[in-house]
């Protein structure tokens, strides 16, 4: 939608919201984990050992702060009606949705590679070390093209 690719529809609109709900069950399962079973004698005591499980618990707890900003103020809303109307694009609200995608790029960027190893996709530490390379790669791509089209649409129309 930033892109001009596609408008807002009935379709999109459900797409948002079943995504939010997934979200928000991983959130929930993610906090239950990490408040009752995540809490074992430390393995690694060293702060860079845990720093990406850090980092990765931080961003979780950014996002959970900026989702409803980011679905209450940042493009606009649904009339009864169904018709969507946007609201003014301004500094607040791009630095908004780019604080969102910061915490998603971190949250991505430690937490996926991990959870290959986890579900047993990679078998070899060459094939992480590939995996990692390669996703972050595509990961830096890919929020630098959202991170264009928020621009844009913040400050371009």
């Amino acid at each position: 939608m930033l892109a001009g690719l596609t408008g807002y529809s009935n379709y999109i609109s459900l797409i948002g919201w079943i995504f939010l709900a997934c979200l928000t069950l991983h959130g929930l399962l993610s906090l239950y984990l990490f408040a009752l079973h995540d809490r074992p004698e430390c393995r690694f005591p060293y702060p860079r050992s845990n720093s990406g499980a850090l980092v990765q618990r931080l961003s979780g707890a950014a996002l959970i702060a900026l989702v409803i900003p980011h679905i209450n103020e940042a493009y606009g809303h649904v009339t009864l009606s169904g018709w969507f109307l946007p609201n003014e694009p301004t500094a607040g609200r791009y630095i908004l949705e780019a604080s969102l995608l910061a915490a998603v790029g971190m949250h991505l960027w430690h937490s996926l590679p991990r959870l290959t190893v986890s579900l047993g996709l990679l078998q070899s530490e060459e094939g992480l070390v590939r995996w990692k390379k390669a996703f972050r790669l595509a990961l830096a791509a890919v929020a630098l093209l959202v991170l264009a089209a928020l621009t844009k649409y913040f400050f371009f129309g």
